[in-house]
């Protein structure tokens, strides 16, 4: 049985985490889950949940699993597992004829996969499928408050009416472009009380930015970005080392991030700041989705 639906339940997170861990034990890894969105109510169903019995009251165990990730005006990310005991049995096809619907509804045309490295399944090859990027998720444990020497950054908490500098760093660092959504996003960002984005100022100007998500186990660091005319000056690693201390002072412990690997330079700030990899996600893409697939 296959279960559509718009947010996870409790029940649901629970039999997701599961099939993680058994997925992980042999995969040495797990596509990326995004727990925070799974849980919140989404404008389409892109949660299909396959469950090993036909009744609702009673489903069974959960075997597979795909979230489709909107994120992008044409693409689509997914993330999509199978259980080990159950694989080969065409589990992940279904689910995916299951979801080709909603994306031909929202007008995808390109699927973005994450897998474990180098776990790359049958299908996806059959898809055409080709590596796109690939991230380490790194994780910072149990680590003390860090001295700053000689700081030269004033950290604090963003203002709505920052937003127009937010939205001019997103351009300059991410290229970014619409300004009407990213100035909707960081509305509803700073609106959440889960989310806090500390801006950078140098002489009262903000040259800098980084957010942080709060989640009940740990904080996701994010979107950290120093104006190209401060870059190369020790301060991206100042911010991040404010944002520990930050994050130290609200009594969490651990913190998680993601970055490229092809980002050298960054992994090797984060290192040098005491985080540690603790797991590596293929990215593939599939240009011009279709049924032909399915």
């Amino acid at each position: 049985m296959i279960v559509n639906n718009d947010q996870l339940s409790d029940r649901q997170l629970e039999d997701l985490d599961s099939l993680i861990a058994a997925a992980r034990q042999v995969d040495g890894g797990s596509p990326a889950i995004y727990k925070h969105l799974l849980v919140l109510k989404r404008d389409v169903p892109c949660n299909f949940l396959y469950y090993t019995q036909e009744k609702p009251n009673n489903p069974g165990q959960l075997i597979g699993f795909l979230g489709l990730y909107f994120y992008y005006a044409k693409a689509a990310e997914v993330s999509l597992v199978v259980h080990p005991q159950y694989r080969h049995q065409d589990i992940a096809k279904k689910l995916l004829q299951t979801a080709y619907n909603l994306c031909q509804i929202k007008k995808t045309q390109q699927l973005i996969f994450s897998t474990p490295h180098k776990v790359f399944p049958p299908l996806l090859k059959l898809m055409g499928a080709e590596l796109a990027y690939r991230e380490h998720h790194l994780k910072r444990e149990d680590g003390p408050f860090l001295p700053i020497i000689s700081p030269k950054l004033a950290v604090r908490a963003a203002r709505q009416q920052d937003i127009a500098v937010l939205c001019n760093i997103d351009k300059e660092c991410f290229q970014t472009t619409d300004l009407e959504e990213m100035k909707e996003r960081f509305n509803i960002i700073l609106a959440e009380e889960t989310y806090h984005v500390l801006v950078a100022e140098l002489a009262n100007k903000i040259i800098g930015k980084v957010h942080l998500r709060f989640d009940e186990d740990e904080v996701f660091l994010s979107d950290l970005a120093i104006l190209k005319a401060y870059q190369h000056q020790g301060l991206g690693k100042e911010l991040i080392l404010h944002a520990i201390n930050y994050v130290n002072s609200h009594h969490k412990d651990v913190i998680s991030l993601e970055v490229e690997t092809k980002n050298a330079k960054l992994l090797d700030l984060y290192f040098a700041c005491g985080f540690k990899s603790f797991d590596i996600i293929d990215f593939y893409k599939v240009n011009k989705f279709s049924d032909e697939y399915l």
